[in-house]
C-alpha cells in the first residue's frame, strides 16, 4: 500500500498485489497499514483541518473507524490478518491506545499505572498489540495481551524511554530512546524477557522468523539481520542522508518500502540451488 501523485498533485491511494498497482481513489489517503488479505487502514485529514478520521478498506469498500467519542479523532496504525486494527484515539492533547474489532467497534486499552497517554503501533495475528505507555517517567514499551492486559517490556536501561513499533509471531521490534545520545533498535524475541540491543539507529520491520531491518546511523543505511546473524545490505543511494525506508518484511525475506519517493522492494531471499 502507498500513494502516488497525478499531474495536478492530487494524492491517489495505491495497493499493490503481486507487484501490480491498483488505484483506490483520492477520497481516502494517509494509508498506515495493510494485511495479508489486502485490507488497508489509514487516516483522512481534510484541508487545513489537522483532525484525523480513521478508515478501513475491506471487500472493495471503505468504512470509518470511529474515535472513543463523537468528538475524538482516530488514527489507525496497523491491521492484522483477521481485520482487527491497532491505533489511537485522541481528544485534544491526550492520545489513548485503542483496538478496533472486525465490526468497527473501538475499545480503549489500559495504560501502565500512573500514565496518561499512549499509542498502539502494531497488532499480531493472535491479537497481541504493542506500542508505548507514557507518563511522568517517560515513554515505555508495552505489550497488550489479547485479553487487554498491559505489560511493560523489559528495557536495556530503565532510565531511558522506549517504544515497541512492530510485532510478528511474538517477536517485538522496538527502540531504546535515551534523553541524550543516539537511539538504538531493540528486539524482544518470542518467549524471551530481556531485549537484544541491536544497531544504533531506527527500527524498520520484523518478520515471523525474527529477521529485522534497521536504518543505522550515522551511515543512514538499511540492513537486514537474520536470526542466525547473517547481515544483508539493502542498497539505496550513496548520499549521507536517509533516503530509503522499509515498511514491511515478508517471512521469506522480501522487504517493501521506498527509495527517495519511489516505491521499491528488496529481494533478500537466498538463491535457490539448481537440482
Amino acid at each position: 500500500m502507498g500513494h502516488a501523485y497525478d499531474a495536478t498533485y492530487t494524492t491517489h491511494l495505491l495497493r499493490w498485489t503481486n507487484g501490480v498497482p491498483q488505484d483506490l481513489g483520492t477520497a481516502h489517503t494517509g494509508a498506515s497499514g495493510v494485511n495479508t488479505q489486502g485490507d488497508v487502514v489509514g487516516t483522512i485529514t481534510t484541508g487545513d483541518d489537522p483532525a484525523g478520521t480513521g478508515w478501513r478498506y475491506h471487500g472493495g469498500e471503505f468504512s470509518p473507524l470511529p474515535g472513543l467519542t463523537a468528538q475524538a479523532e482516530s488514527y489507525p496504525s496497523a491491521i492484522n490478518a483477521d481485520g482487527a486494527v491497532a491505533g489511537v484515539s485522541s481528544l485534544g492533547s491526550i492520545t489513548v491506545p485503542v483496538v478496533w474489532s472486525t465490526d468497527g467497534s473501538v475499545r480503549r486499552l489500559a495504560l501502565l499505572p500512573g500514565d496518561t497517554s499512549g499509542w498502539a503501533n502494531d497488532i499480531d495475528d493472535d491479537g497481541t498489540l504493542v506500542g508505548f505507555s507514557s507518563g511522568a517517567s517517560g515513554e515505555h514499551a508495552v505489550r497488550w495481551l489479547p485479553d487487554g492486559t498491559v505489560e511493560r517490556l523489559q528495557e536495556v536501561n530503565p532510565a531511558h524511554s522506549s517504544t515497541a513499533v512492530a510485532i510478528r509471531n511474538g517477536s517485538v521490534l522496538g527502540q531504546d530512546i535515551p534523553g541524550i545520545g543516539v537511539t538504538s533498535s531493540l528486539l524482544w524475541r518470542a518467549g524471551a524477557t530481556d531485549p537484544e540491543q541491536l544497531s544504533n539507529g531506527t527500527p524498520q520491520a520484523v518478520n515471523a522468523r525474527g529477521a529485522v531491518v534497521e536504518l543505522t546511523v550515522p551511515d543512514a543505511k538499511l540492513w537486514l539481520t537474520e536470526p542466525d546473524g547473517t547481515v544483508r545490505s539493502l542498497p539505496t543511494d550513496t548520499t549521507p542522508y536517509a533516503t530509503g525506508g522499509v515498511t514491511a518484511l515478508t517471512d521469506d525475506g522480501v522487504a517493501y518500502g521506498h527509495w527517495n519517493s519511489t516505491p521499491v522492494s528488496w529481494d533478500c531471499r537466498p538463491p535457490v540451488s539448481a537440482p
